[in-house]
């Protein structure tokens, strides 16, 4: 046989086999545990839309790549789905009914620390549920890979809104995530590689909107090295406000290697925008490309920007940055070799605009400089402008007419669900 017939009879096998396996594929109704439903047994699962079930240990065992559990509108207890094997061709699908809310997880009568729990599974999508009221996580994801959740609602949930360890290739998009909790709206910890958190909106978080940590001290599980670092991240699109009354970023990176935080809308979060550094990771975040944000910080905040004990390699451009506070500014950095201008400094920056009031930059938490001497001594920012603080805000708390049309021309972060903030 040719290398071309060989090549040939792959791809159709790969084609039929794909899309025999779609054929194949089942959907499988569940109803509240409050209404009538078949028990589905270990031999048998019909739970079709006119013959609902009831969710059972039994049923999840029976799914097969490609199929379909589709919840039907109602209040349903604390969901685990364990060992369940999707494909990436064909995922398995948990969906609350199409949209968000429909399916509500918030009964607890086993006291579950986490009302959905995603354990040493693969290949899952977990898309329309309300959750909320948990004692600990609204979501958790455990030692599963290629996990995606999407388009749900969680609030009001104990500690967490999405929490994740020891997982690879973990997405959370278009998810609604809201406080107060204790601490973060999107966990995600304990090396697990390959991050997308894109367009969700996460508000009124005690801690951090995002936190990202590689929490070396935690080690390794299935399929994950633990090794402190957790490599490609990208966090885009999303919205963050309110997050960090007790402390923490609306993004924080620690032990993070290569990301990217681009076209995210930050506004009046408490306590800073995005923080790049090394606690628990076994390393300082590096190689990080901040681009196109819009960030205004809440009166009272702490610093914007903090890098502190990063591996260096990361990038500022594009961005809007305010910071209302007579005294703080935009960047709080160390350490620094204030003798080496910018040759060791940790990230590079060009084309932003800042409105910030005293001080634009600490170095090492005790030199305050503002941009110009920034730009003259260290030879960073050189082509960043200030802008006039008057051009900030509107006395209608949303963007101020000269800062909307900056905004606008320069197409930063401003996504058809945030039109509001302009006037």
């Amino acid at each position: 046989m040719t290398l071309l017939k060989l090549i040939n009879t792959w791809t159709i096998y790969l084609f039929f086999t794909s899309f025999a396996g779609q054929l194949l594929a089942k959907e499988y109704w569940i109803v509240p545990p409050s209404l009538p439903g078949e028990q589905c047994s270990e031999q048998s699962c019909f739970c079709n839309k006119i013959n609902a079930c009831s969710l059972s240990n039994a049923l999840l065992k029976n799914l097969k790549p490609g199929d379909s559990v589709i919840f039907s509108k109602g209040t349903y207890p604390a969901i685990t789905i364990n060992k369940v094997h999707g494909t990436a061709e064909n995922p398995i699908i948990f969906n609350g009914s199409f949209s968000v809310g429909k399916a509500e997880v918030s009964l607890n009568p086993k006291n579950q620390l986490d009302l959905i729990e995603i354990k040493q599974s693969s290949h899952i999508t977990l898309t329309g549920f309300s959750v909320h009221h948990s004692p600990r996580a609204g979501i958790r994801v455990n030692n599963s890979h290629n996990i995606l959740i999407k388009n749900n609602k969680l609030t009001n949930n104990g500690v967490w809104g999405i929490f994740t360890n020891h997982s690879n290739y973990f997405t959370a998009t278009s998810n609604t995530i809201i406080g107060p909790a204790e601490q973060h709206g999107i966990y995600h910890s304990n090396s697990g590689d390959n991050v997308n958190i894109n367009a969700n909106f996460i508000t009124d978080f005690n801690g951090c909107g995002v936190h990202i940590n590689g929490d070396f001290s935690m080690g390794g599980a299935l399929k994950v090295k633990g090794d402190g670092i957790i490599s490609n991240v990208v966090i885009s699109n999303n919205y963050f406000s309110g997050n960090g009354s007790v402390g923490g970023s609306a993004i924080n990176l620690d032990g993070v290697v290569d990301g990217n935080v681009q076209q995210n809308i930050m506004i009046s979060n408490k306590a800073a925008a995005v923080s790049i550094f090394k606690g628990d990771g076994a390393i300082g975040s590096s190689n990080i490309n901040v681009i196109d944000n819009l960030i205004i910080m809440a009166k009272g905040s702490k610093w914007a920007v903090n890098i502190k004990n990063s591996g260096g390699g990361n990038f500022f451009t594009n961005n809007i940055m305010i910071m209302p506070d007579s005294f703080r500014g935009i960047y709080d950095i160390l350490p620094v070799d204030l003798k080496s201008s910018n040759k060791h400094m940790p990230f590079l920056a060009k084309n932003n605009f800042y409105g910030y009031g005293r001080n634009f930059i600490t170095l090492n938490d005790k030199y305050y400089l503002p941009l110009e001497a920034w730009q003259r001594n260290y030879k960073n920012d050189l082509n960043s402008t200030k802008i006039l603080y008057k051009d900030v805000i509107s006395n209608k708390g949303k963007l101020s007419e000269p800062l909307a049309k900056l905004v606008k021309e320069k197409k930063i972060a401003v996504l058809n669900p945030y039109l509001f903030l302009l006037q």
